[in-house]
Parts: C-alpha cells; sequence; structure tokens
C-alpha cells in the first residue's frame, strides 16, 4: 500500500519541536497545527489526533515518584526523573517519534479500558490508513501519564515475555511479516538516550505472519535495574517505522 508523502519542511518542525519539549526542564507547549491551507496536506496525516487539527504537547517538572510506584512498570518518559506528561496524547506524540522513530504519526484520542479512566490505550498508524500500533499508557500515582508497552498485529514477540528478567546472550522468539520480513530489534536501559544492544530477526514479507528466532547481546549499566525492548519494522517513502512492539524487562 502507498504511503503518503509529507512536505520535509513539517516533519523537520515537528522533529525539532517534540525534542526541544522533551529538552526542557520545566514546563514547555508545543502547538503543532494543520497547515492545510498553505501545502495542502490531506487531512488526518499529520501530527494531530484525528479527532483534531490541533495538538498541545505538555510536559511538566514534578517531584520524584511516589516510593509506592513500581519502577518495573513505566517505559517513558525514564521512570528515575522528573520529566511528567499531564496528556496521554502529548505522551504517546513524543515517545513515538523520539525513540520508535515514526516521522508523521497520525495520534488517535485516548480509548481507556472499561471500568478504569487510568489506563488504555492511545493508537497509532504511520499514515491515516496504516495498520494500528496500539501504545498501552497509565496514570500512576503522581497522577501523570506514562507509556508502559506497546503491541502491533505485525509483530508479537513471546521470549522474552513481558516483565521477564533477561540475560545476554538474549533469545528472542516470536512471530512477525514486515517489508522484506526485517523486524529491528533494540534494547533500552532505563536512564540511557542510546540503545545498550541491537540486532535484526526475520519473519515474512507477505503479510503472513512467520515464526522468527534470534539472540540479542548487550551490556547493562552498572546499577540498572530495567528497560524495554522495542521491535520495529519500517517502510513507506519516508523510510520511518510503521509499526512497533515495546515489552519491559528486567535486569
Amino acid at each position: 500500500m502507498a504511503t503518503p508523502s509529507e512536505p520535509n519542511r513539517r516533519r523537520t518542525l515537528i522533529a525539532v519541536g517534540v525534542l526541544a519539549v522533551l529538552a526542557v526542564g520545566g514546563v514547555g507547549v508545543l502547538i503543532l497545527t494543520d497547515d492545510d491551507a498553505d501545502d495542502g496536506a490531506t487531512a488526518g496525516t499529520t501530527l494531530a489526533p484525528t479527532t483534531s487539527t490541533t495538538l498541545a504537547t505538555t510536559t511538566s517538572t514534578k517531584p520524584a515518584f511516589d516510593p509506592t510506584v513500581d519502577l518495573s512498570v513505566p517505559i517513558f518518559p525514564d521512570p528515575g526523573s522528573s520529566q511528567r506528561f499531564d496528556d496521554p496524547g502529548a505522551l504517546v506524540t513524543a515517545w513515538v517519534i523520539v525513540r520508535l522513530g515514526f516521522s508523521a504519526p497520525v495520534v488517535d484520542s485516548f480509548v481507556p479500558e472499561p471500568g478504569n479512566p487510568d489506563a488504555g490505550d492511545v493508537a497509532v498508524r504511520s499514515f491515516a490508513e496504516g495498520a494500528p500500533t496500539q501504545v498501552q499508557v497509565r496514570r500512576l500515582a503522581d497522577d501523570t501519564w506514562f507509556v508502559v508497552g506497546a503491541r502491533t498485529d505485525s509483530i508479537q514477540l513471546t521470549t522474552p515475555a513481558v516483565g521477564a528478567t533477561i540475560a545476554m546472550p538474549q533469545t528472542l522468539v516470536g512471530m512477525a511479516y514486515a517489508p522484506e520480513g526485517t523486524v529491528e530489534v533494540v534494547l533500552y536501559a532505563d536512564g540511557e538516550s542510546e540503545p545498550i544492544g541491537t540486532t535484526v530477526v526475520t519473519g515474512r514479507g507477505d503479510g503472513v505472519l512467520g515464526s522468527f528466532q534470534g539472540r540479542l547481546t548487550f551490556t547493562v549499566p552498572s546499577g540498572v535495574r530495567y528497560g524495554y525492548l522495542l521491535l520495529r519494522s519500517t517502510g513507506g517513502e519516508s523510510g520511518g517505522t510503521v509499526a512497533a512492539q515495546a515489552v519491559r524487562v528486567g535486569f
């Protein structure tokens, strides 16, 4: 399926804007608007919730975690930092651009779990008609939002399981389909901006799930207890991420 093109100018402004917000220690607000009147972009393919053409991204600096919060749960923002997000859509937008590699994501509205307004999903697509990556979010004890995982139909990691303690070299088992069958595997440790391990696994490239198996080597920074595995496929005209799975792990 063809992927709509996005103007390079808009993608550059989006990435720079989100990175600027993440770099600010205090409260930052980034307003991203739909410039249809200027460049004729197709509605629904800009960085914005599908229900609106304007997205406000807000972060805030608050005290460190309440000690009752289970630090094995949150993936983003870094559970050891003071960065916080008051809005689940803003949280997911920042994460999928900075860490998942979506170049111009379409971010849907937050959908809470039945009977639980503090947990739910935010669907993200690489373009308006693309298959969704469901980003799982929770509002934790400090009343702000955190990413706790991500899933997609086209990438299904079975080993290691969510919350597993991994050791080097770690066996990777699952199923996937992706362009040319290739799925990138990246391991992040809490507090680290760069991956501590990377590899590639191969499923199928024809739209049917195919088994994959691989091994991941990595080096854990001293004193770090948790991190997450990110599996992603890339493609389309932008070459950005089109689908992703994220699994919280321990060391």
